[in-house]
């Protein structure tokens, strides 16, 4: 669209799009920017065109094969350096760091990944940092309409001498950025709340079971003895003349 790479900084640090973790060198989260509004092509009261989100591609072999909300770290894992992507190759062998985030999720969840929730969703972004986008936690970042974004283009949008002031004002070192390096918190947000079921004690369960059982058996026999007590007394009664 002719509204691409015209952004300004304001507008790039307010949709979440600006990762500034590194103050001297500031940098454009990719995935982040392809799929925000500046990128739509058009829009209406009710539809907006814009580019499909390639995570939702990476997510749903996932879905289908756990067939369930959540799944375990090795059945991810397993998954995961087998599912290639357009930037990352298959199969492959996850960082130590990426193995390591993922079972805090689980720890976090009691053993167990939930699968639409928002730290899976920032563990895919350090998978496949170029297709799935950062999730920002709810409220920290302003999200508008591609609407709200043309009514208002003289705040969003730089000229070609403030485009050539922020060129200029780069620097010309240019670290490289691993996986590790990734911004990570550790706030949770899912979209289904699942409570979380700790595991019962079975032995307890069957200790409890049997008791109650032996308590009716002994009810049982205590009330047939009573009764046959009361039947020999009356037979003997009968008895007498």
């Amino acid at each position: 669209g002719s509204f691409q790479y015209t952004e300004s900084k304001e507008y790039l640090r307010e949709h979440g799009i600006l990762d500034e973790s590194n103050p001297v060198q500031p940098s454009v989260i990719i995935s982040n920017y392809v799929n925000g509004p500046s990128n739509c092509l058009a829009s209406s009261k009710f539809y907006s065109v814009c580019c499909i989100s390639e995570c939702e591609a990476l997510l749903k072999p996932l879905e289908q094969h756990i067939a369930a909300p959540d799944a375990a770290p090795a059945e991810i894992i397993e998954l995961v350096q087998r599912l290639p992507s357009a930037s990352v190759d298959a199969p492959r062998k996850l960082s130590g760091t990426l193995v390591r985030r993922l079972d805090e999720i689980a720890e976090h969840h009691g053993g167990r990944v939930p699968l639409h929730g928002r730290l899976f969703a920032q563990w895919m972004h350090h998978a496949y940092p170029r297709e799935c986008p950062f999730p920002h936690a709810s409220g920290t970042v302003q999200v508008s309409s591609r609407r709200e974004f043309s009514s208002d283009q003289s705040s969003h949008v730089l000229g070609v001498e403030s485009l050539q002031a922020e060129v200029d004002g780069l620097s010309e070192e240019v670290t490289p950025v691993e996986s590790c390096d990734l911004p990570w918190t550790s706030e949770e947000e899912l979209f289904v709340h699942v409570p979380i079921v700790k595991p019962r004690q079975g032995w307890l369960r069957r200790f409890v079971g049997v008791a109650v059982i032996a308590s009716m058996l002994v009810a049982t026999m205590r009330a047939a003895a009573v009764g046959s007590d009361i039947v020999g007394a009356r037979k003997s009664d009968k008895c007498l003349v």
